[in-house]
């Protein structure tokens, strides 16, 4: 199987960190990371939301109800590089 952790998050479990991801989390970002590369690209990012949609999350039902798709992969890419890791999905939630 497919390892469910994600190394750039690592220590996002670890006890005093903000929140930590849910299985269900690991598991969209997996799914959408068509690549294995660990990153989400803008081609793989409608895969994430509709993954996120599945398991009931407000901020991706509103991405995907709006159509804003564009907007929120800009939002999250904190570093502008073009690619979304665990830490800046994370730091969105």
């Amino acid at each position: 199987g497919v390892p469910l952790d994600l190394p750039d998050a690592a220590n996002l479990s670890a006890p005093g960190a903000a929140m930590a991801y849910s299985q269900g989390e690991k598991n969209a970002f997996i799914k959408a990371d068509a690549n294995g590369d660990r990153k989400i690209t803008p081609g793989e990012f409608r895969t994430l939301i509709a993954e996120l949609v599945s398991i009931g999350s407000e901020k991706a039902i509103s991405v995907k109800k709006w159509g804003v798709y564009g907007y929120a992969f800009k939002r999250i890419d904190a570093d502008k590089d073009g690619m979304i890791t665990p830490t800046e999905l994370q730091a969105q939630r």
